[in-house]
């Protein structure tokens, strides 16, 4: 048990959790909870956290999942982003034309959770990427939303290309900018 102080004076109380089965989506073995002074808040720990319900976070997640790594999908808003908008689906391979992207993402999103991946739809407000943040060496991200906060030990952005607002991250701006051919990043 850790306890810490946010600025406002607000106490809280970490307990931690632990998966007792890779390919079980349900949360790790024993219970869990951030005890705050409103009531308390599930911690849930992860292999892999994506923020974002789109084909990229979908796409990673069936990945994932299916690589026996306890994944976790959290997602603003299914009925929102580019593809959640289009009437119908005219450039994807294998994928008829009358299918609206809205049931493109259904199956998708359907896809990675029959291999194991757990959606959420929840807003995130907070990250914390470094070890010195999180307090924790083997779970080093930590994402909070308002009903539960998950500690992961990756955290994938996959939150698309529309709605964006506010300064980008640190590292994210050298992340996009395009490479000379033949060149790449991992």
């Amino acid at each position: 048990v850790s306890s810490f102080h946010l600025p406002s004076t607000a106490s809280f109380q970490i307990l931690t959790r632990h998966h007792a089965n890779p390919k079980s989506s349900s949360p790790r073995s024993t219970t869990s909870s951030l005890q705050m002074g409103l009531g308390e808040m599930e911690v849930l720990e992860y292999d892999v956290a994506i923020i974002g319900g789109g084909p990229a976070g979908c796409t990673c997640a069936l990945y994932t999942s299916r690589a026996d790594l306890k994944t976790i999908i959290l997602d603003k808003n299914p009925a929102t982003g580019a593809l959640a908008i289009t009437s119908h689906i005219a450039n994807y391979p294998g994928v008829d034309r009358t299918m609206s992207g809205t049931e493109l993402l259904d199956q998708m999103r359907e896809q990675a959770i029959q291999y194991g991946t757990r959606y959420e739809k929840a807003q995130v407000f907070m990250i914390d990427v470094k070890e010195e943040e999180t307090g924790d060496s083997t779970y080093t991200k930590c994402v909070y939303t308002p009903d539960f906060t998950i500690k992961a030990r990756s955290l994938v952005l996959a939150t698309g290309a529309m709605g964006r607002v506010g300064k980008p991250f640190p590292g994210e701006t050298c992340m996009m900018v395009p490479l000379p051919r033949g060149e790449g990043r991992s």
